[in-house]
């Protein structure tokens, strides 16, 4: 079981204003499918709970979001090997803007509001990863990665389906089964570490209202340009 003094010290407050999630339904969750994982990083491993991922700042939902349109190097070399390709051409793909286009016309900006009274786990603190690190649920997924491994930060923000999102959906999994009271988990984003991330259970009440994410907010335009920065991502020309 989970030390009741550690999960005390370990709580932490949503905030009042709210939190941000960038969708193109952000109000709207997926359905739980028994049995079936999803592919998100405290997703139920066992299929029957959907979790909210919400981040304080708009610069870290566009960076969970945005992510997706890192140039790929293994696309590059592909193209750089295929003969009448010119070394100067073989990052057209990156600077093709269509997919990110239409995936910016689509975005809304939902602001989400927890209705319950209660808290978050912020499962990034020493003494929470030394208690989730004895649930059977997470030694097992940490064993199957290291035999001789214990839960820290860097293991629990590993990506890839077979690497870290078994850990990490383990953790989730270990906070809603010895701390049934809590809302969800507090954590920072695995691609911008000093933004604050929320994942809220299902079973929490929230009101969720939203906006389109559009270029004619300043505060749209600039996070958006700033996360393409960062990633190296072409922007349409619109958003540019």
């Amino acid at each position: 079981m989970f030390d009741a003094e550690i999960a005390a010290r370990a709580q932490t407050a949503y905030p009042g204003a709210g939190t941000l999630r960038v969708h193109p339904a952000p109000e709207v969750l997926p359905t739980p499918e028994p049995d079936v994982p999803g592919e998100n990083r405290f997703d139920d491993p066992a299929g029957l709970v959907a979790v909210r991922y919400t981040a304080t700042r708009l610069l870290g939902c566009l960076s969970e979001t945005m992510a997706r349109f890192r140039p790929s190097s293994a696309a590059e070399a592909m193209l750089s090997a295929v003969e009448g390709v010119d070394d100067d051409d073989v990052d057209w793909p990156a600077a093709d803007t269509t997919a990110v286009a239409e995936w910016l016309a689509v975005q809304r900006v939902g602001t989400v509001r927890v209705l319950d009274t209660g808290f978050y786990l912020d499962v990034e603190q020493t003494d929470v990863l030394i208690q989730l690190d004895k649930h059977p649920r997470v030694r097992v997924a940490v064993e199957r990665l290291d035999p001789v491994a214990h839960l820290d930060v860097a293991l629990m923000r590993l990506g890839g389906l077979q690497l870290g999102r078994p850990i990490s959906q383990a953790v989730g999994a270990a906070v809603r089964d010895w701390l049934p009271n809590a809302l969800g988990i507090a954590y920072f984003s695995r691609l911008s570490t000093n933004e604050p991330c929320w994942a809220t259970w299902n079973t929490t009440n929230v009101e969720v209202t939203s906006v389109p994410l559009s270029r004619d907010d300043r505060q749209h335009r600039e996070a958006v340009r700033e996360v393409a920065a960062s990633f190296e991502i072409v922007l349409p020309d619109a958003w540019s």
